[in-house]
Parts: C-alpha cells; structure tokens; sequence
C-alpha cells in the first residue's frame, strides 16, 4: 500500500468513527448524556488526545530525521565519488578503465532513485548487478600499479575512499531498513479513531461541526502521509535531491 492510499485510508477511518460516534448518540438514551458523564468522556477523550499528540510530534521529528540522515548520507557519496575521482585522475591514464566503471556506478545509483534524471548511461540495474559493477571498479582500484612511494600512498588512498563511498551506501540503506514506522502509526490510528468517534458522541449535530471534524481530520492525514513520505525519502513522491550525484557525476570521466 502506498503513502497515499494509507494516508487516505486514514482519513476515511477517523472520519467515519466521527460519524459512527454520532450515530451512537442518536441511539443513546439521555440519562447516559447526562453533564456529568459528558465530563468524563471530555476527561478520557483529553487523555489520549495529548498521547496522540505526543506521539505524533515525535514521528514527525522521526520522520524529519530519517529524511535528513538520508540526505547527509547523498551529500557524502557525491563527495566521495568527486574526491575520488579527481585522485584517480591525478594518478595516470592507466585509471581511466577505472574512472568509466565509477561513472557506471553512479549513473546507476542515480537511475535507481530518480529514472528520470539518469544521466552518463546508467540504467537502474538489480542489487546484485550493481554489487558486481562496484566490484569490478575496486579491482581495477587494487590492480593500479604503484612504482613510487607516491603512488603507493596514493593507491592506499584510492582504496580507503573506495571502501568510505561502499560503507556510506550501505548505511544509507541500514537507515532505510531501521524504520518502525508503521506500528507505531498503527497505534496512533486507534487512538485517533477513539478520539474522534468521542467527540462524534458529544459533539451536537449541527453542520458547523460536522464540518470542523472533517477538516481535522484531513489535517491528521495529510500529517500522516507526510511522516510516510520524510520517513523514506528514496521512494515516493517527497524525495532527497538528486543535485549532489548528478553534480558529481557530471564531473566524472577521462
């Protein structure tokens, strides 16, 4: 299921709990509504208000810092894929098989999460192609002859960026992977269903009201969608910008 669709199917549950509320009170007999209970209700309806609350504040700042670590973590590879590329270039011709298959790389990085922004012939491959592309590039790395003590800190440099740039992918993609996400919006689901099928009870049923509870809940959703949509920022329609690898991939190349 999409953000979208989870985001609408959100909607629909709290809108219709508040409508389900107000057909429970049609039926309710008055001396079960007596200002007395109402006050207990109110009492209750307040309580798990401010845990929905709560929780929900803290998906959003869950959700922002995902989208953010994510967006670090593209910052870093396109700044290890410049670096790199420039001390290959610095090292010789004989790199220049090796500065293709990084090109190759990242172009394929880059066609993963944006197809439509593919540039220098990538092609959004499997995991395991994508593995074996970055394989072939570190032996050509290990394979660089190094007849100078120059060229050996070079080679040993190459090779730790090598190293960095697969270790900061992984990561990335351990953070994707890290998500609780949706449990806990599970969670925050029943609580608002509780909520608003309260007021739908005590809440009188007038236009005006009917109203205002269903702006609510459009907020609540759409608030829901956008913690979705941070919590992942690779897929779906909120993505992490693609300026940083498509600015070191323009760089890249003999």
């Amino acid at each position: 299921m999409t953000d979208f669709a989870i985001a609408v199917a959100t909607f629909l549950c709290i809108a219709g709990s508040t409508w389900a509320g107000g057909k429970v009170r049609a039926i309710t007999p008055a001396e079960h509504l007596t200002p007395d209970t109402r006050e207990i209700v109110i009492a209750g309806l307040a309580l798990i208000s401010t845990l929905a609350a709560v929780v929900l504040g803290l998906l959003i700042d869950s959700a922002k810092g995902s989208f953010d670590a994510i967006n670090n973590d593209i910052k870093q590879l396109a700044s290890k894929v410049v670096v790199l590329d420039s001390m290959l270039a610095q090292y010789g011709t004989e790199t220049a098989q090796a500065r293709v298959l990084l090109k190759k790389v990242v172009a394929g990085k880059v066609a993963a999460v944006w197809p439509d922004q593919a540039k220098g012939g990538g092609d959004a491959a499997t995991p395991a192609s994508a593995r074996s592309l970055y394989v072939a590039f570190a032996n050509d790395v290990q394979g660089l002859s190094a007849a100078t003590d120059e060229q050996r800190h070079a080679k040993a440099r190459l090779q730790q960026l090598a190293v960095e740039l697969a270790q900061t992918y992984v990561l990335m993609q351990e953070e994707r992977r890290e998500s609780v996400m949706y449990p806990v919006v599970g969670v925050l689901l029943m609580w608002l269903v509780a909520i608003f099928a309260g007021f739908g009870l005590i809440a009188p049923a007038n236009h005006t009201v009917r109203r205002v509870l269903v702006l609510c809940a459009l907020s609540v959703a759409i608030s829901i969608f956008l913690i979705l949509e941070l919590d992942d920022p690779l897929t779906g329609i909120l993505k992490v910008s693609s300026a940083p690898l498509l600015g070191a991939l323009a760089q890249i190349g003999p």
